[in-house]
């Protein structure tokens, strides 16, 4: 599984703004498809497993979720 670890001038960081330290899954086209809240505190390993496992589910696709009237 491929995995970004931010360099010197710290890209990843400003891309994402994953400061303070946080979860963020990003999906195959770039787009955030889970941002968890500021750890170690607001780390949700379960929440993040979940997340993951739709986004694999979709082929690394972000799909967002439909409210239930269908908008």
């Amino acid at each position: 599984m491929p995995c970004v670890l931010d360099d010197m001038e710290n890209t990843t960081e400003k891309a994402y703004r994953a400061w303070p330290d946080r979860i963020c899954i990003v999906d195959t086209g770039g787009k955030v498809a889970y941002y968890g809240a500021p750890g170690p505190a607001g780390f949700r390993p379960r929440e993040a497993e979940e997340a993951l496992k739709k986004l694999l589910a979709t082929g690394g696709k972000f799909v967002p979720l439909q409210a239930p009237d269908g908008k």
